[in-house]
């Protein structure tokens, strides 16, 4: 839908190509099922904005929030992790996953919500300091995924491997798509952080 979306803008006359987006993303918010729906993340989210600018109504507005809302559930709190794993604050579990710790894929989820943080249609005033500090916890934990000075000596290029983001804390393989979603994430919260700042609340 994100592709089709990005082709119509591209060719403003091309109707026919939106349409396609619309139909496509419609499909997958219709068909997938909610629990398997954050997988689709942040590429139906953005789909969705990407298809709806503003000041338009946004017309799976209440479906994004309730998921976004049903995600953080899954957030690790420091009181879960306790001090045994207080590395894997912030992230989140996917329930469905073979390992059933949080990963790279807390990713997904965390690229969307950054940009909705910057959007008043998704994130009112009076949800903002809640949804920051969610947000804040996430990239919190995906500092930890990244390769630093501490760790760089478990690959095997150290130089060339500090910045990636390795698939899991006991994972020291370093995906192309993890680095990009996070590279991705950080861009949009300090994006959203800019745009919300400029326009303060009460």
């Amino acid at each position: 839908a994100l592709a089709f979306d990005a082709r119509s803008l591209a060719d403003e006359a091309s109707k026919q190509q939106s349409e396609i987006a619309q139909a496509a993303l419609r499909s997958v918010l219709r068909d997938t099922s909610r629990a398997n729906l954050v997988g689709e993340l942040p590429w139906i989210g953005w789909a969705e904005l990407a298809l709806a600018p503003l000041p338009a109504r946004i017309p799976a507005a209440d479906a994004l929030t309730a998921l976004r809302a049903t995600t953080w559930k899954f957030q690790i709190s420091e009181q879960d992790a306790g001090a045994d794993y207080a590395d894997m604050t912030g992230g989140i579990l996917f329930t469905r996953a073979r390992q059933p710790l949080p990963t790279w894929q807390t990713l997904r989820p965390l690229a969307f919500f950054a940009t909705a943080l910057g959007d008043p249609r998704l994130t009112d005033d009076e949800h903002l300091r809640a949804q920051a500090m969610a947000l804040r916890a996430c990239l919190r934990f995906v500092l930890q995924l990244m390769v630093t000075q501490d760790n760089a000596w478990l690959l095997r290029d150290p130089p060339r491997a500090l910045g990636a983001v390795r698939r899991a804390l006991w994972d020291q393989s370093c995906p192309l798509e993890a680095s990009s979603l996070a590279l991705i994430a950080i861009s949009e919260t300090l994006r959203s952080m800019d745009l919300r700042a400029s326009k303060p609340s009460p």
